[in-house]
């Protein structure tokens, strides 16, 4: 099947304005975690037959450090973790407040969710800065809210695959003779329902155009003139 540009519909404005307010407090969020997370798991005073010891832990698992003996220097150094501690605790606090209240809006407006455990895992990837910039991965403005459970109420970014590839490997599994008849017709709807939003709406970002083809696997390739020709679409060079 065809998609023409009429069959989309798109978000209303204020869909729009509350996932790009999402996206900034995400931005906000996650600043904080990073922040909170950048510094140490504790620093605390022990007891030794020579007097206090000042002891930095790095994580929870960690058994921690001596830093040398208590004086005005350790004293400074603790007082000054205590205090930076507390404000990262505190801006953190403030942006799951400011999360929980953007995304009970975008609930109301049934945007898209998804589950806990995939959005939980992105989180954590990206406070650790792992989610990457490779050409495969797509991050875009909109922020998905979390269906029921218990995280309920949290935002995680969209990092998905490159919609143009995703669609060509939507249509190569429907023509994979071992795959599941049921799924075909799925999965070939999919695949044209992306590549023709491509086709529609993403030219600038994502174009399907002679680079593109050239950068595919061979294997995708009569697939991607497939669907070219029953389209009357060129690649632009």
């Amino acid at each position: 099947m065809i998609y023409e540009r009429p069959q989309y519909l798109p978000s209303s404005s204020d869909a729009q304005r509350l996932a790009a307010n999402l996206a900034q407090a995400y931005d906000f969020w996650l600043d904080a975690r990073q922040t909170l997370q950048k510094l140490p798991s504790s620093m605390y005073w022990a007891e030794r037959a020579s007097g206090q010891y000042l002891y930095i832990k790095q994580n929870g698992t960690d058994n921690g450090t001596s830093i040398g003996p208590r004086n005005t220097e350790s004293q400074t150094q603790f007082d000054h973790f205590v205090e930076e501690k507390k404000q990262a605790q505190e801006r953190a606090a403030s942006a799951d407040a400011l999360i929980q209240t953007r995304a009970a809006l975008y609930r109301r407006l049934r945007m898209p969710t998804m589950p806990d455990k995939q959005a939980e895992i992105l989180r954590k990837l990206d406070i650790e800065g792992l989610l990457g910039t490779d050409l495969m991965v797509v991050g875009t403005n909109a922020f998905f809210s979390l269906r029921k459970g218990r995280e309920c109420g949290k935002t995680c970014p969209p990092t998905v695959p490159d919609p143009r590839f995703m669609g060509l490997h939507k249509l190569w599994l429907a023509d994979k003779p071992e795959r599941n008849p049921v799924k075909k017709d799925k999965d070939r709807r999919q695949g044209n329902v992306l590549l023709d939003a491509v086709r529609h709406f993403m030219q600038t970002s994502h174009p399907l155009n002679v680079d593109f083809l050239f950068s595919m696997p061979e294997e995708l390739r009569p697939l991607f003139d497939g669907w070219c020709a029953k389209r009357g679409f060129i690649p632009d060079f």
